[in-house]
């Protein structure tokens, strides 16, 4: 054999034992699991109607990970909007959108900070994380024109954890 026949089946071997460590990779199912879990404390309220942790943390996470990029797809007055670059799953449901809303410079009247966390389907899950978290499920809720069409037409809802759903 000559080097180019041993070079491409060394690279067709690698290529190859790379696309099978995937999603039954023990350690991407654990980063995933700690990556979501870190989502979900920032989406959870803990004592005194406040968020149990803040979201950049659970975001820079993802975003060092490569799911998410670092500048927002969108931003638009206080509002990041994130679409994931790979797959995302919160309690079980695709991730479509992230929606950080948080004040980095004033600019007026009101800010609600929080996360939006928009997903391909409704389920008893995500009603009971948003009856017990202060969080509400909207279904087409407010969101910019050059957002909604990057979204599918029908069937995703918004898990909102944001200030003034913990005051509901």
């Amino acid at each position: 054999m000559n080097i180019r026949v041993i070079t491409v089946l060394f690279l067709l071997i690698l290529v190859g034992s790379y696309a099978r460590k995937s999603e039954a990779d023990p350690a991407n199912q654990l980063s995933e699991r700690l990556l979501e879990a870190g989502l979900i404390k920032a989406l959870s309220l803990g004592s005194e109607k406040e968020r149990k942790a803040e979201s950049g943390p659970a975001l820079v996470a993802y975003i060092k990970q490569g799911y998410l990029r670092r500048k927002p797809d969108i931003q638009q007055d206080y509002n990041d909007y994130r679409f994931p670059l790979k797959l995302i799953h919160l309690l079980g449901h695709k991730v479509l959108l992230i929606d950080e809303e948080n004040i980095t410079k004033y600019i007026g009247c009101c800010v609600n900070e929080g996360l939006g966390i928009t997903v391909d389907s409704e389920g008893p899950d995500l009603d009971s994380f948003a009856k017990n978290n202060g969080c509400s499920i909207r279904n087409n809720p407010y969101l910019p024109n050059e957002v909604k069409e990057r979204l599918p037409k029908n069937g995703w809802f918004t898990l909102s954890c944001k200030a003034n759903d913990a005051e509901l």
